[in-house]
């Protein structure tokens, strides 16, 4: 849950910590490696949540 209006960066320390223990620990601070998905396909960092979900959940949709 994340407000429409914000960056997937400003929430990857909060996800990157729910994750870390499952994470190979020499990849723990690998923060180049990390990316965001949907169905496959990376979302980009520098649109806000909100306008991705709108875009990714309507080319999902039409796919049905």
């Amino acid at each position: 849950m994340a407000p429409r209006e914000n960056y997937f960066y400003f929430l990857l320390e909060e996800v990157k910590a729910m994750f870390d223990s499952h994470a190979p620990p020499e990849k723990i601070d690998c923060y180049d490696e990390m990316w965001f998905s949907f169905n496959g396909k990376p979302l980009r960092w520098n649109l806000p949540i909100g306008v991705q979900f709108d875009t990714m959940f309507g080319l999902a949709k039409k796919k049905e």
